[in-house]
């Protein structure tokens, strides 16, 4: 995937992976993820995000 802007300021985005297929990874990010929601807090996506890293 490629992606330009002419201006992006901040880009947010969620990824699924999958092996199998664009809807496995799109099952996948709902399943593991199903209320992250960054625009409902910002803050807390980013702590969300570092406790899944750890």
């Amino acid at each position: 995937m490629y992606l330009q802007f002419n201006n992006p300021g901040e880009v947010i985005t969620k990824v699924g992976i999958s092996a199998v297929s664009a809807e496995g990874a799109l099952k996948n990010l709902d399943a593991e993820v199903p209320d992250f929601d960054f625009k409902k807090d910002p803050e807390g996506s980013q702590s969300y995000l570092e406790r899944r890293i750890e």
